[in-house]
Formats: structure tokens, C-alpha cells, sequence
């Protein structure tokens, strides 16, 4: 999971800011995870998931960018282009977004985590 914030590319419009983003197919049973990232700039985080296997996205929020205070868990259905979209609201000021593939090989993993910006 490639972590955008502090000196990352990022794509920035209408206020919404590109936070973290991965296209690289996994392994079976693999899992992408990234680092904590300061999301207290944000009142909600939002994006999609795209994979042609079924999987389980993470959440994770930390109040102190150490340890895990609060995780969201989603279903990932294989090719599910309807349901991949997701939203949350920024719970803690710290951010760490875990994908965990299924038990097959992945053609196809496309993963995008937008900030919106409070002002």
C-alpha cells in the first residue's frame, strides 16, 4: 500500500486529497498494508476497491499512530464493482489501510483512499 501524505504524488481536487493508493495483484492469502498516516486534516475518508478475487479491506484508526484503536472491516466481493465503493468518517487522528486477499491469485487489484478535507 503506497502511503501519499508527506511527500507522496497527490492528486487534489474539490478538496478531496488522494491519501493511499495500490494496483499491484496479490497473492493468494496475501496482504497489503500500509502505515499509519496523519488523517487529522480530514473529517471523512472515502474510496474503492477493486480486486477479481474476494478479499477483506481494514480500517484501522489509532489515536496515538502506534497501535490500533478501532478497526472497520469490509467484505470484498471477487469482481464486485457495485459494492466497492466505501466511506468512513475520521474516528482518530491516524489512519492505516489493510487489504487481505482470498485464497486464490489475483488478476486485477486496484485499491484508492481519499481524504475530504474539513474546510
Amino acid at each position: 500500500m503506497q502511503k501519499l501524505i508527506e511527500g507522496y504524488t497527490r492528486h487534489s481536487y474539490s478538496g478531496i486529497i488522494e491519501v493511499a493508493s495500490s494496483i499491484t495483484p496479490l497473492a493468494a492469502a496475501a496482504v497489503d498494508v500500509g502505515e499509519f498516516i496523519n488523517c487529522s486534516q480530514f473529517s471523512r475518508l472515502h474510496g474503492t476497491v477493486f480486486a477479481d478475487q474476494g478479499g477483506t479491506l481494514n480500517i484501522h484508526f489509532s489515536g496515538d499512530g502506534v497501535n490500533i484503536d478501532y478497526t472497520r472491516t469490509i467484505s470484498v466481493g471477487a469482481s464486485d464493482k457495485v459494492n466497492s465503493a466505501w466511506d468512513q468518517l475520521v474516528i482518530a487522528p491516524y489512519v492505516k489501510f489493510e487489504y487481505i486477499n482470498g485464497s486464490t491469485i489475483q488478476g486485477a487489484y486496484r485499491f484508492y483512499a481519499f481524504g475530504r478535507s474539513m474546510s
